[in-house]
C-alpha cells in the first residue's frame, strides 16, 4: 500500500463513530487529507478492489440527499491497524 492509499484509508476508517463506517465524497477526504483529486480517486479505486473500501451511491445525510462516496469496510479498518502495529 502506497502513502497516498495509506492517507486515504486512515481518513475513512476515522470516519466513523460508534463501530459505524461513514461515507465520504472525494471533497471531504481532500479537506482532511490534502491530497489532490486525482490521487483521492486512485487511492480510493485500490482501496475498493483490495477490499479494504466500498463505494455507495445515493448517500442521504440530515439536509436530504447527499450524492455519492468511498467508505472503509472493516477488512481496510485491521489492514490499516495492522500496518500501523508493524511500523511501530
Amino acid at each position: 500500500m502506497n502513502k497516498n492509499q495509506r492517507k486515504v484509508l486512515s481518513c475513512l476508517v476515522n470516519a466513523r463513530k460508534d463501530d459505524c463506517y461513514y461515507f465520504l465524497s472525494f471533497e471531504a477526504i481532500a479537506q482532511r487529507t490534502r491530497l489532490d483529486r486525482q490521487s483521492i480517486r486512485r487511492g480510493c479505486r485500490s482501496l475498493r478492489k483490495k477490499g479494504f473500501a466500498r463505494f455507495e451511491i445515493g448517500l442521504w445525510d440530515d439536509e436530504g440527499p447527499a450524492g455519492s462516496g468511498y467508505g472503509a469496510t472493516p477488512e481496510g479498518a485491521k489492514a490499516l491497524q495492522d500496518l500501523q502495529e508493524a511500523s511501530l
